[in-house]
């Protein structure tokens, strides 16, 4: 930024109010830069009526001439703005791309919003595949329905303070309109519609048949599977996602609510059924739904992270309160502002979403905009997950994006490359993963999320083949607590990391796993970030076998500058062929690598796909240190039996020990 001049404002005329001086955010500043960019001068002049500037922010005088110069472009520049933006409205195909730079830069003009709206959501509709709504208003629920009984119900509690709503027309028409919709989309009234309903009546609109559309096209793009279902899985799912993504970024927060047993669907339902519809004043609703709608299709979670952003912000006030006032506290939770709105939807932009790797966006993209029954798989998966699930290929890409080398060896000074025998920083040839929050990852860019790879297996495992952003975090160490313990404070120190902990092929849903049991002690010490791979190790090892079938016949036999390496297997041979990007990888020993020679062999004998695979002795250590951890799980996570040896007293204590907060 540059230099503020010398001139200073009259004594203490910064710390009070003046019509004169204009104090403002450095937050503030960036975000006014940003959006005046089109004016080439806007922070020369901007800097040149600076007379003060400390921490808090900066002091600019208003009767300076630099500020009364931009003062004048920035009047005839927003007048030429909107004199095109508002030709652009009167066309008959608009360019939506004109329209939603120019809205997401200036706002959305109030007395555009009705039409803007309507644009973006015969877009969104387009993109998911949804028809135009018929609006045949003669083909109503019957008389005796008894959703038709709860919807004139409810028409009378809308929105109870606004003159509008009581009007006699305006209820028989809101009527009108939810009945229509339910009998033509075939769907079962549930309360919350009528509040969605509510807000086309405010936007303009010209009659009854536009507000219908643009109101059927939101519930039909914007709420997902919420009002699909009987029983709600929708929702319900939406609940379950909720809660990943705030045990991701916030793990203390979600263990304190967990503790009490404040379920999302205590405090969230208004959130997520309506979008804060019912919670808010309609000119900070409007606000915030402009944000939702001028996001594109595939970042349509911003709702559910803009609810984050106000559950963490309200975190200082929660974890204060007890058990008795906590259930009132999260339930009068609701954005206090249009500043506050704007406040959140940058957060949420800038922080959270970045923040969120690309493919668990994906991923729960899918479940929350689609109609899900509790009893589905992908529910039950849902419900059972212990954190986030990232896919290999994310993983593979953030491990390689910056290391086009052949990676050496990450194991420590003693040999053992294990956690706890050394710090992870002491790892060399591991990179440091940072988390940042720079950009919107999407489409097939997985985003500037960075891992660090904590690598679960036994360590024969381990050394047969790893990642080469892997750390090996021993699962032996859940016997030695003392060394868990440690483990955990040197990776605590690793601030801002994102921490993807790799297992073998054992079901991300199992308790008695030790991955499991490390996600959750790594979740019990307050480190955020924490995710696990989708598929583990061998996911990875398919990730990149695959990436690598286009490889150069040289790099597919593994060989180098001196010829064929004998880790990376015979010239010509199947085994080891793409395996180069990973450190120490030998398909002699490499578990993944033996499977599928013995799948081979099986098929070529015609005895199965499995065949082969059993007697290899291959991971046999791996077996019985699972063996043994099934047994002390219950000990271990819930304490529901006593210590009956001295191993099983050392888990005991790895539960109590120090805490290393993330």
């Amino acid at each position: 930024m540059a230099s503020v001049k010398e001139t200073s404002p009259p004594k203490k005329a910064s710390s009070v109010k003046s019509r004169r001086w204009k104090r403002f955010t450095h937050e503030q500043i960036r975000a006014k830069v940003e959006q005046r960019r089109d004016l080439k001068c806007y922070h020369t002049l901007l800097m040149e009526s600076a007379v003060e500037k400390d921490e808090r922010g900066i002091v600019f005088d208003s009767h300076h001439p630099s500020w009364r110069k931009l003062i004048s472009l920035v009047v005839t520049q927003g007048s030429e703005n909107d004199r095109r933006f508002r030709e652009e409205l009167k066309k008959r195909t608009p360019d939506l791309y004109t329209i939603r730079q120019h809205c997401r830069r200036y706002g959305v003009p109030p007395d555009a919003r009705g039409r803007v709206w309507t644009l973006l959501l015969e877009e969104a509709a387009v993109q998911a595949r949804v028809g135009k709504p018929r609006g045949d208003f003669t083909k109503l629920l019957p008389p005796d329905d008894q959703g038709l009984r709860v919807i004139k119900a409810d028409v009378s509690r809308t929105f109870p303070y606004n003159e509008m709503f009581q009007r006699p027309e305006v209820q028989r028409e809101l009527e009108t309109l939810l009945s229509a919709y339910c009998r033509e989309y075939g769907v079962q009234y549930k309360q919350g519609m009528n509040f969605i309903f509510a807000i086309f009546f405010q936007l303009g609109l010209p009659n009854s048949r536009a507000r219908y559309h643009s109101a059927c096209l939101f519930m039909e793009t914007m709420t997902g599977g919420t009002f699909k279902d009987s029983d709600f899985g929708g929702l319900q799912a939406v609940f379950r996602v909720f809660r990943l993504l705030l045990l991701y970024h916030d793990p203390n927060l979600c263990n304190y609510l967990d503790q009490y047993d404040m379920v999302p669907e205590l405090y969230a339902s208004s959130w997520f059924i309506t979008l804060h519809a019912n919670r808010l004043p309609v000119d900070t609703l409007v606000r915030l739904w402009d944000a939702l709608l001028l996001d594109r299709r595939e970042d349509r979670l911003l709702h559910l992270f803009v609810s984050l952003g106000l559950l963490i912000k309200r975190r200082k006030g929660l974890l204060n309160e007890g058990v008795v006032t906590l259930p009132e506290r999260l339930s009068r939770l609701a954005i206090s502002s249009i500043q506050e709105v704007e406040e959140l939807v940058t957060e949420a932009r800038r922080k959270y979403r970045p923040d969120t790797p690309a493919s668990v966006r994906r991923q729960l993209l899918a479940i929350a905009l689609r109609p899900t029954s509790v009893s589905s798989p992908e529910y039950q998966l849902l419900e059972s997950m212990h954190c986030v699930m990232v896919s290999a290929e994310e993983v593979v890409a953030s491990c390689y994006a910056e290391k086009k080398r052949r990676p050496t060896s990450p194991h420590t000074g003693d040999g053992g490359g294990a956690a706890g025998a050394g710090s992870p920083r002491g790892a060399p040839g591991t990179p440091m993963a940072r988390g940042t929050a720079g950009g919107d990852g999407g489409g097939e860019n997985f985003g500037p999320v960075k891992y660090f790879v904590l690598d679960c297996r036994p360590e024969e495992e381990y050394r047969s083949g790893h990642l080469a952003c892997a750390y090996h975090l021993d699962p032996e160490l859940l016997f030695k607590p003392e060394k868990l313990n440690q483990a955990a404070r040197d990776l605590a120190s690793m601030r801002g990391c994102h921490f993807c902990l790799c297992s073998d092929r054992a079901p991300p849903s199992r308790n008695d796993s030790p991955c499991t049991m490390l996600v959750l002690y790594l979740l019990q010490k307050g480190f955020k970030f924490i995710s696990r791979l989708d598929g583990g190790y061998a996911a990875c090892h398919e990730a990149i076998a695959r990436q690598h079938k286009s490889a150069s016949p040289s790099s597919l036999r593994g060989e180098g500058k001196h010829g064929p390496s004998p880790r990376q297997g015979l010239p010509g041979s199947s085994r080891g062929r793409g395996f180069e990007m990973l450190v120490d990888h030998d398909p002699e020993r490499c578990v993944e690598c033996l499977r599928l020679d013995a799948v081979r062999a099986g098929r070529r004998s015609g005895r199965g796909p499995g065949a082969g695979v059993s007697g290899t002795g291959v991971g046999g250590g791996g077996r019985r240190l699972f063996g043994m951890l099934q047994a002390r799980v219950s000990d271990m996570l819930f304490g529901l039996a006593a210590p009956a040896s001295e191993e099983s007293s050392s888990l005991e204590a790895a539960r109590g020990g120090d805490t290393a907060g993330g």
